[in-house]
């Protein structure tokens, strides 16, 4: 049945963002080709049917509307044709609609990924983007920081992290716990500290601001 497909895509996509609430799912490459391949093999069949129509009534008709063509007399084969072009076309912007809303969602999740991971993304979610996903990506994060650096040029100050603080904070530094092994972390003053698990640390909180949204560290007062 045409359109299975392409609404399959919009499900799976819907299901894989619950799931994955700090990430983005693995880009369907096969389930995309699929929708495509059939929206041009509907393409190509209206094509052909326009064409015979075209032969069996008045031009003028078919090119002003094809309601024109439903309704004449001139040929019941004609008619048959063109209800056939309507199903496809109806199925062609269905098709169209479902990938619009299966890219959208995956392009909505990369953008909140900037502020929820940072300008760099892990290597695990760069291996489930494509290529113009990448490049929508740093596209988004150089708009932002071109953003951010203008705020306040002409005031007192020059530039503002809007990712700095996803939330107000209650005080300036933090005592906070790693959940996770991470390696070196380099804070403002330059002094690298290794973050290893259950480890506790003292630091501004604005500093811990994308370890907290990556998930490595828990704070424990503020």
């Amino acid at each position: 049945m045409f359109g299975e497909r392409s609404f399959e895509l919009v499900k799976d996509v819907e299901r894989q963002m619950t799931g994955c609430v700090t990430g983005v799912p693995t880009y369907d490459e096969n389930g995309v080709r699929q929708v495509l391949d059939e929206m041009q093999l509907l393409f190509d069949q209206n094509q052909k049917d326009y064409n015979r129509i075209g032969q069996k009534v008045n031009q003028n008709d078919v090119t002003e509307n094809l309601d024109v063509t439903m309704n004449s007399s001139t040929s019941t084969g004609a008619q048959g044709e063109a209800a056939g072009v309507y199903l496809r076309h109806t199925a062609l912007e269905r098709n169209k609609d479902c990938l619009l809303a299966y890219m959208s969602t995956r392009l909505e999740r990369i953008r909140d990924l900037r502020w929820i991971k940072g300008s760099v993304l892990p290597e695990a979610d760069q291996n489930n983007m494509t290529e113009q996903e990448l490049q929508y990506f740093t596209d988004y994060n150089k708009i932002l920081a071109n953003y951010m650096r203008d705020i306040g040029v002409d005031g007192d100050f020059d530039g503002l992290d809007l990712t700095e603080h996803m939330e107000p904070p209650k005080s300036h530094m933090v005592y906070f716990k790693v959940l996770k092994e991470y390696g070196e972390f380099e804070p403002e003053d330059g002094k690298i500290i290794v973050l290893r698990k259950n480890c506790v640390h003292h630091l501004p909180k604005y500093q811990c601001e994308t370890l907290i949204r990556q998930g490595v560290i828990e704070i424990l007062t503020e």
